[in-house]
């Protein structure tokens, strides 16, 4: 959605986020790292060249899924709605079939656990959307447009407060919501400024991606948090060390 609403090619977009990707991941080994040491966490085994090779052989058909929705979207075989249809079905079958770990008997079970945190996304998005409106209903986004660009016209300065900005959106509002709402806003505000619509592109991606795993939004949070039957708030303390290493 990002790149139609910036008229960007998907694949550049990708591409653009390869490196900030890659940085995000170090960041959170450190940080897994730093915590495991700290709390004395440690492997059960000694770390092993052959047996991870084992492994990896076992899990290559696994490793398919995320070829499929990644592949299928930049290649333009599917929307992103449905290459997760399709990478759904195809696990499905991975699971039945070839790992043979999902039996009949399991599948109502995993429906049942499927539709209840779809709801949960669901009832999530429809509180946002009443957000949504009243700010679009008040002309809020063109009013920080406007404060803004009155406060500065340095573009490293405007990217510092657009990052700020995007963080606490993606705290409180809906993902698409704030998509919708503020992109095209910045758009306008950076057109004249000279930055480039891939480098917004990755910063807008990114901001609102950490929005979305921050409370009290928090769509992957709560999904997860309902996967491992965890209680509100269990996770706080430990959030805000991860937090540190995803937002640096």
């Amino acid at each position: 959605m990002t790149a139609e609403i910036l008229i960007l090619s998907l694949f550049i977009l990708f591409a653009g986020g390869i490196l900030p990707g890659v940085l995000m991941g170090i960041s959170l080994i450190g940080v897994g790292t730093f915590i495991s040491w700290k709390k004395g966490y440690g492997a059960a085994t000694r770390f092993s060249i052959d047996q991870m090779w084992q492994n990896f052989k076992r899990a290559i058909l696994a490793l398919g899924t995320p070829v499929i929705i990644l592949g299928g979207i930049l290649f333009g075989i599917f929307t992103a709605t449905e290459s997760a249809a399709v990478a759904i079905v195809y696990a499905l079958f991975i699971g039945m079939f070839v790992y043979k770990k999902i039996k009949i008997k399991d599948l109502p079970r995993l429906f049942r656990d499927g539709a209840i945190t779809s709801s949960i996304v669901m009832f999530i998005i429809a509180t946002a959307s009443i957000f949504s409106w009243i700010t679009t209903i008040e002309d809020i986004p063109a009013s920080i447009a406007g404060t803004l660009l009155g406060m500065t016209k340095n573009p490293v300065i405007l990217l510092l407060i657009i990052n700020l900005m995007l963080l606490i959106a993606g705290i409180f509002v809906e993902t698409t919501a704030a998509l919708i709402l503020l992109v095209p806003m910045i758009t306008a505000m950076v057109s004249t400024l000279g930055i480039d619509m891939v480098q917004l592109g990755v910063i807008v991606v990114t901001n609102l991606a950490i929005g979305m795993l921050t409370p009290p939004m928090g769509i992957c949070l709560d999904c997860v948090r309902f996967h491992f039957r965890r209680q509100p708030g269990c996770h706080q303390q430990a959030y805000f060390a991860i937090f540190s290493g995803v937002a640096d």
